[in-house]
């Protein structure tokens, strides 16, 4: 159950320390020494921990229904080394709380909606601020969970990314891919792909995925605007148009190599091509505020005539 719950909370963003972590607590009286105590979850960075009470059954060991005595004192002695215990307290009601920042549940069993009541007093916890008792009543009924508009994310074939669709309201499903590590999202357009947002699922978990594509995808209208680039549809600029030869090109990608008819192009500098003392083409003012630049450009020979062979490489720095 334990393991359980640190697998959900994980999902919602928050750090834990490997199991098995003791705190030094305070002096027990009773007792008469300082115990090292071990709390089931302890937060990474934070002086919170969280404790997961399950009630007794019939057939099992007892419960924490039966150690509200023993859970106070230990509230107290975390307490005084100057920790926050947050509780799930599992089937035993309302009423049943330590602290001021626990979860009472109806429930026996770890639902999502305590996982997502816990999460919440636990960020409460860490800020310092005010807590307050979250109480989950059990669901009175199952109720059938409606089908998820979000198709499977499935490997790409031709990207190192993910395909991705979502059901639109006319019925018909719309087409993406997650490249970048999850970063952005680019629509499918025929053979093409074209960028729509940056989404930042490269900073979540893979299991958190699903939810926050829900909800990008339900809080946008459709169909969502896409573009070749996220400023718009040109790369370079200027007289000569070479934006058709970077179909394959990828705003995240290291470097990108292309070739192209430029006549007359007699230098170069890091963000434009040069005739004669004349720019020709230069890069898009966003591309070089992206890191991007022009590093190569060689003049060859085809039976077709003379060509350029173009290199641009991002310094992501």
């Amino acid at each position: 159950m334990e393991e359980r719950v640190r697998t959900m909370l994980e999902g919602h963003g928050i750090e834990l320390l490997d199991p098995h972590h003791g705190v030094q607590a305070g002096q027990d009286p009773e007792a008469g020494y300082w115990p090292i105590l071990t709390p089931d979850l302890i937060l990474k960075g934070h002086r919170v921990a969280v404790e997961v009470d399950p009630t007794g059954s019939p057939d099992g060991p007892a419960g924490h229904d039966m150690k509200r005595a023993a859970d106070e004192k230990r509230n107290r002695l975390m307490a005084e080394a100057g920790w926050t215990l947050v509780h799930l307290r599992l089937g035993l009601g309302q009423g049943s709380a330590i602290g001021p920042f626990d979860v009472e549940t109806e429930s026996v069993s770890v639902t999502v909606a305590a996982i997502d009541a816990l999460a919440e007093a636990v960020r409460t916890a860490i800020e310092g601020s005010s807590g307050a008792v979250r109480f989950i009543p059990k669901n009175p009924s199952p109720q059938r969970k409606q089908a998820s508009r979000l198709g499977a994310l499935g490997q790409h074939k031709y990207e190192d990314g993910w395909y991705v669709s979502w059901l639109q309201d006319s019925g018909e499903r719309a087409r993406y891919a997650l490249l970048d590590g999850g970063r952005n999202l680019y629509a499918a357009v025929g053979w093409d792909l074209e960028f729509v947002a940056d989404v930042g699922l490269d900073s979540f978990p893979r299991k958190r995925w699903r939810s926050e594509l829900e909800a990008f995808f339900s809080e946008d209208p459709f169909p969502l605007p896409a573009s070749r680039f996220p400023w718009g549809s040109e790369f370079f600029v200027g007289e000569h148009d070479l934006n058709g030869r970077l179909i394959k090109l990828r705003i995240s990608a290291e470097e990108h190599t292309f070739t192209a008819n430029v006549p007359e192009v007699t230098e170069f500098t890091g963000s434009a091509l040069i005739a004669d003392g004349k720019v020709c083409a230069e890069l898009h003012p966003e591309a070089v505020r992206l890191g991007w630049e022009l590093t190569t450009v060689e003049a060859c020979q085809s039976r077709l005539g003379e060509y350029l062979r173009i290199q641009l490489v991002r310094n992501a720095g």
